[in-house]
């Protein structure tokens, strides 16, 4: 029988430090990709954070009528798939059952403002948080259209309420 001799092996067990490190770079890990933050969205930005949405109203805005502007922030799916196809008007008429099968601060958030025309409007800061999908802005408009913006660059926005429409910008 031949025998070997030869160094001894070093144990193949990590040490403490390097359990621990691994541990925490799987928690951030599995924290960061269950929070539905994808690579396309600007993770960094939801840390610290608010969308600062600067309104301008014309003096003619909605034909001279109030506007209803509502920010919907959605942090689940679901919440993100039934609303992203719904035009202003059918918000506004759904609204109020929506806030009743929705758990607000959980499902959603909302920031709500009924706008005189031709009126200083402060800016508005929507906080986001780790579960932000998607933000929603509905218009309530008199006229035909869908008067709804969809964001998730989470970009500052310009919005500016029009006679017959609003239009948005993205600020960098």
């Amino acid at each position: 029988m031949v025998r070997q001799e030869g160094k001894k092996m070093k144990s193949q067990e990590p040490v403490a430090g390097t359990r621990i490190v691994l541990l925490f770079v799987s928690l951030a890990a599995f924290s960061f990709f269950s929070s539905g933050c994808g690579l396309g969205s600007y993770c960094s930005k939801l840390f610290t954070s608010d969308i600062v949405v600067y309104v301008q109203s014309d003096a003619d805005a909605n034909e001279d009528s109030a506007v209803q502007l509502d920010f919907i922030l959605a942090y689940s799916k679901e919440v993100e798939e039934s609303l992203k196809k719904l035009s202003a008007a059918q918000w506004l008429g759904y609204s109020a059952q929506f806030q009743r099968d929705y758990n607000a601060g959980t499902d959603y958030g909302l920031w709500s403002y009924q706008l005189v025309p031709g009126t200083d409007v402060p800016p508005v800061h929507i906080p986001l948080s780790m579960a932000s999908r998607v933000l929603i802005v509905f218009a309530g408009y008199q006229g035909e259209g869908a008067h709804r913006y969809l964001s998730s660059t989470w970009n500052n926005l310009r919005i500016r309420l029009e006679k017959r429409t609003f239009t948005v910008t993205e600020l960098p």
